[in-house]
């Protein structure tokens, strides 16, 4: 495939901070649609000013001019709306130092705190630091954003107060001041580029220096300029289609290198581009993975999925075998049952997902019997008194079977429904909130496993106590459970529910675990081997 090049050389001038700031108000810079999110945190916009004002080289720009609708602009926390204008600047590199210079000088908040744009600088030693509050007055802290309009410096100094150092404080400001507005920046201009070699220029660009993520490349260089990036796309139609929710671009770019059969350790790249049809095939094998994920291995959201190991290696499984023989879809339940309960999935490193994916050709019963081998057909069961930890495989795995046991609403006295379930899960809520303590614990720290119960709806205590023995019960609480609720014994309920939920997921690994059964393919593979 030709590589594209530039039609003329790019021009190179110099901006200094001031025309920078002149152009962002002006509605003139913009922002590219292949380019990355905000990445930068506090620490580097202090360590921008700081550059500056030591007059240390922060980098070059490069710029696409060419026109741009009218739209509104976001520099951190400064909207501009911007009018239309046919000689636009389209930042190709750069768009977190601009973003940084405008949102901090031009930051609207009169004192601004919080938020990684609220810099301000200390006239006595010269630091730079984003504040949290308002410092105490009087103080030597100064918003950076009075720097970044003399009209507003000039107000600010003719009431300046600070004893004896007044003058020093006031002179110290202007100097400041004349160092950051009067710096200046190479820029390369573009003129006349195709969208494509600005997204190879891009890729480029963020190669050399402080890498992009992997993903975040993949989006620029194979995505269209007018188009949704192409991993949003594909987690955001997923989402849509099976209430799953948005899986992160990096897990689903590592999904599409399984499916293209390209190395873990390698990246997609100018010289080696995803095949045309990557991203429908992945969409596809992906639904398929994501249903029988939520149908048949009971991990229907991906809030619950103990590790996101499996996705990958499900991708290129159901890519290579849509419709895998019933036979195939119950062992590799156990599989993936397995390989939760005994840690196995949680090893995702490169050399892992090799070696599986390794395990995957085109005889979909030899496969599974490969994949079933990596796994121990059984594990301890862990306990339900262990700390609760959302991001934890145990926890998860206890999540999945409070909520496979069809909890009630104590309020409405009925079940959840799936839908109700993942409406639920799906919004953006952590499970520690879903699932909150039924009991105040006695002392702060961590809250055990048996204590949460699924009450996304924040029913009371009291309320609960209250509930039917038929609502408790689908909540995994009876017997001795019960009566310690009532009691509001947390150490006694604990322990009662430990047992009720140990027992729970006892009966529920040996139904999609199944340690104890055959793990031979169909017979129809038998007969035909």
């Amino acid at each position: 495939m030709a590589l594209p090049s530039l039609p003329t050389r790019p021009g190179a001038s110099v901006l200094n901070i001031e025309d920078i700031l002149r152009h962002a108000v002006r509605g003139r810079l913009r922002v590219p649609g292949f380019q990355r999110g905000l990445k930068w945190g506090p620490r580097h916009v202090e360590e921008l000013f700081d550059s500056i004002v030591r007059g240390f080289p922060i980098g070059g720009l490069l710029l696409w001019k060419q026109p741009a609708e009218a739209a509104q602009l976001s520099f951190g926390p400064l909207v501009v709306d911007a009018p239309a204008i046919e000689d636009a600047l389209l930042i190709v590199d750069g768009q977190q130092r601009v973003t940084a210079l405008v949102g901090c000088l031009l930051h609207p908040d009169e004192q601004p705190i919080g938020g990684t744009h609220a810099l301000w600088v200390n006239l006595a030693t010269g630091a730079f630091e984003v504040l949290r509050e308002i410092p105490s007055s009087p103080s030597p802290w100064l918003p950076v954003n009075v720097l970044g309009q003399r009209r507003r410096l000039q107000q600010w100094s003719r009431s300046a107060s600070f004893g004896e150092q007044t003058e020093d404080f006031v002179d110290r400001a202007f100097q400041i001041e004349e160092s950051i507005i009067r710096y200046e920046l190479p820029a390369y201009t573009v003129e006349d580029a195709s969208p494509s070699a600005l997204r190879l220029i891009f890729s480029r660009v963020n190669h050399s220096g402080v890498a992009l993520r992997e993903d975040e490349v993949f989006q620029a260089l194979f995505g269209d300029t007018d188009q949704p990036k192409p991993l949003d796309a594909l987690a955001q139609g997923l989402h849509e289609e099976t209430s799953f929710g948005m899986l992160p671009v990096n897990w689903l770019l590592r999904c599409l290198k399984a499916i293209a059969e390209l190395s873990p350790k390698l990246q997609f790249g100018e010289h080696s581009p995803p095949p045309p049809e990557l991203l429908a095939s992945a969409r596809t094998a992906m639904r398929a993975a994501i249903s029988f994920l939520q149908r048949e291995v009971g991990f229907f959201h991906a809030s619950i999925l103990p590790y996101r190991f499996p996705l990958i290696i499900l991708a290129r499984f159901f890519h290579l075998h849509p419709k895998p023989h019933p036979r195939s879809r119950t062992l590799l339940t156990r599989w993936l049952w397995r390989g939760a309960l005994g840690f196995v999935h949680g090893n995702s490193s490169h050399a892992s997902v090799a070696s599986h994916l390794g395990d995957i050709d085109m005889d979909e019963h030899k496969s599974v019997q490969r994949l079933l081998e990596r796994v121990p057909k059984q594990s301890p069961l862990p306990s339900a008194r262990e700390a609760w930890y959302g991001q934890a495989a145990i926890t998860r795995i206890y999540a999945t079977s409070m909520l496979l046991d069809e909890p009630m609403q104590p309020e409405a006295e009925a079940t959840w429904t799936r839908p109700a379930l993942l409406a639920a899960l799906n919004e953006e809520r952590g499970l520690a909130e879903l699932f909150p303590s039924c009991l105040r614990p006695p002392t702060s720290g961590s809250i055990a496993i048996a204590a949460r119960a699924f009450l996304p709806t924040g029913v009371s205590t009291q309320e609960l106590a209250q509930a039917s023995d038929e609502v408790l019960s689908s909540l995994a609480i009876r017997g001795e459970a019960t009566k310690a609720l009532r009691a509001a014994d947390f150490d006694a309920f604990v322990t009662a529910r430990a047992a009720i939920l140990e027992e729970r997921l006892e009966a529920l690994v040996s139904l999609r675990a199944s340690p104890d059964e055959n793990d031979r393919p169909p017979v129809s593979a038998l007969l035909a081997g």
